[in-house]
């Protein structure tokens, strides 16, 4: 579809006025907004997360699959990736429950958790089988 030049000229103008957060308090409020549901998130733990925990994760899976070259840590590292993200979906959903949300509301966000833990199960899934080719 067009758009007229009148109209392009609009959104240029339109567009400088969306340029993100300028402030410290601005930057710091939406730092987190990319990290929602990322498998390759810039920052995989979020505040409150214990690093400790996250380090003997992947510790417990590198013993595990002790990978040789870099493919094979990349898949470890979509593995531990993947467990990670459903441990938090699933404190999410204990907590969804005793939310007092409307049953509408609530059913809706425990499909959505569902669908995301479905995706994450899939991705840990695939993970292990093509490490386990790549090691043959």
């Amino acid at each position: 579809m067009l758009i007229s030049d009148k109209q392009q000229e609009a959104n240029r103008q339109n567009a400088q006025h969306s340029t993100g957060p300028k402030t410290p308090e601005g930057k710091a409020a939406v730092r987190l907004n990319a990290l929602t549901y990322g498998l390759r998130a810039r920052d995989l733990l979020l505040p409150g997360d214990d690093p400790e925990e996250y380090k003997k994760l992947w510790a417990d899976l590198e013993a595990d699959w002790q990978p040789q070259n870099c493919t094979k840590r990349l898949h470890l590292e979509q593995m531990a990736t993947s467990q990670w993200l459903l441990a938090r979906i699933a404190n999410r959903e204990r907590r969804v429950y005793g939310a007092g949300f409307r049953p509408s509301d609530e059913f809706s966000l425990l499909r959505d958790l569902a669908a995301l833990r479905a995706r994450l199960e899939r991705s840990f899934r695939t993970a292990v089988q093509d490490l386990k080719q790549l090691q043959k």
